[in-house]
């Protein structure tokens, strides 16, 4: 038996998105033994109304529709088909851990979800491929939950970015950029759209730790800070990766995936 971590979401409106989610994280033979993602079988129905993508081991199922009820209506033909191809191929999916959020911007009635004749739970949020992504897509969860774990890595290589440090100004760039700044630009052009008070966040902190690094008094501005370490801010980095992003979306096999972007 294999089972399966699902989680499910939705947004209707002008630029409708409806959005199935499971991971196989905890999949699991009849024999006990675990299984990778070669093992899961290749005859995953297509749905006609939505679209399916896999990455390793997870997979999404997305379906666009302007109204909320055709958008919900297309979700639950898709896991109902989904479902009976797990039975068929005896597999489980581990319903506690199933997960149903509303992406939207205009009120509406709740439409509930159903799996195995059991509701869908619903939640304001949901994590997905690292990525924290909220019922109105303006990723402050994200942000928020990124701006503590950047605090902590901060705080773990402190000994060697600080002002104290023997280690060289060279050697404590190449670390916060090898090791500290990959954490807020992952998965950067899917979040590219958030606020500016949440660019801001980030910004913020990135002139935090130059300051710890370059041990710079407090009237140091930080564009000075970033124009000597040749490190732009956050505004710019945004740019580029999400325009390098757009060119390689353009050589891709699938071009649904420049609607989605």
């Amino acid at each position: 038996m294999q089972f399966f971590d699902l989680i499910i979401s939705h947004k209707p409106g002008n630029v409708p998105e409806l959005l199935l989610f499971y991971s196989s994280n905890c999949c699991r033979s009849t024999t006990g033994q675990y299984l990778g993602s070669s093992s899961i079988p290749a005859d995953m129905p297509e749905p006609s109304n939505s679209t399916l993508a896999t990455f390793a081991v997870d997979t999404a199922l997305l379906s666009v529709s302007p109204e909320y009820d055709t958008a919900v209506s297309n979700l639950q033909l898709s896991l109902d088909n989904f479902f009976s191809w797990c039975q068929r191929w005896n597999i489980r999916i581990n319903r506690e851990k199933s997960i149903n959020v509303i992406f939207t911007l205009r009120p509406h009635a709740y439409i509930p979800v159903y799996l195995n004749n059991a509701i869908v739970t619903s939640r304001p949020s949901v994590k997905y491929l690292g990525v924290h992504f909220d019922e109105r897509l303006t990723f402050n969860v994200h942000i928020v939950k990124n701006r503590r774990e950047l605090d902590l890595r901060l705080r773990n290589y402190l000994w060697l970015l600080r002002g104290k440090s023997e280690l060289s100004l060279a050697n404590k760039r190449l670390l916060y950029m090898a090791v500290i700044r990959p954490i807020w630009t992952y998965a950067l052009p899917i979040r590219a759209c958030t606020s500016n008070s949440n660019r801001n966040i980030i910004q913020r902190f990135q002139n935090k730790a130059l300051c710890t690094i370059t041990n710079a008094p407090w009237y140091v501005c930080n564009d000075v800070l970033h124009a000597d370490l040749h490190i732009p801010t956050v505004v710019k980095i945004i740019r580029f990766l999400s325009v390098r992003h757009e060119k390689r979306l353009h050589s891709h096999p699938r071009t649904s995936s420049l609607l989605i972007f």
